[in-house]
């Protein structure tokens, strides 16, 4: 069982590492239109239009969302667990899963009510003005369900492996 759980989770890095590389992308996407912008108005007195809202409407969120489970799994975010490492061994167990399921309750309730939003952004076309033009914003909206979508999943995967370890499984009492 632990070996499929590995074996899918290999598979979910990728994913998580994709995120990543889209997140890596837009910001250098974001430093190059900075810089594009900056140039254009110090050396031709000009400006690229639409710079500031495409990146914040476009850039900045494909920066955030796609990279927000590999965050969570290379412990950059913080974790109440760091509090409880000096309990029992069996206590920091129970504390453990219960902020895991708690997580994952938060994430789903995030994903859901993001997701709705995000529908309902695609149904009524929802766009921004940008440089004199109009841009469609629905389908950035789709990556903040995306984002905790995968959060979520990597949580399923620290539950099984939480699951899995059952440190008091083997009669030991700490």
């Amino acid at each position: 069982m632990e070996g499929k759980i590995d074996t899918l989770y290999k598979g979910f890095n990728i994913i998580k590492n994709g995120g990543l590389v889209l997140a890596g992308i837009a910001v250098f996407l974001m430093m190059a239109f900075i810089v594009l912008d900056v140039l254009l108005r110090n050396v031709f007195s000009a400006s690229f239009p639409g710079n500031y809202e495409i990146i914040q409407r476009y850039l900045m969120p494909l920066a955030v969302f796609p990279a927000i489970a590999i965050t969570y799994s290379s412990g950059l975010m913080p974790k109440i667990t760091m509090f409880v490492e000096k309990l029992p061994e069996k206590v920091q167990y129970i504390i453990n899963l219960f902020l895991l399921f708690l997580e994952m309750f938060v994430m789903i309730l995030i994903f859901y009510y993001s997701w709705k939003y995000a529908i309902q952004g695609l149904q009524s076309g929802v766009t921004f003005p940008a440089g004199g033009k109009m841009y469609p914003l629905y389908p950035v909206l789709f990556l903040v369900p995306l984002g905790f979508a995968l959060l979520t999943i990597e949580l399923v995967f620290n539950i099984i492996r939480e699951f899995l370890k059952r440190p008091f499984a083997s009669g030991t009492t700490t």
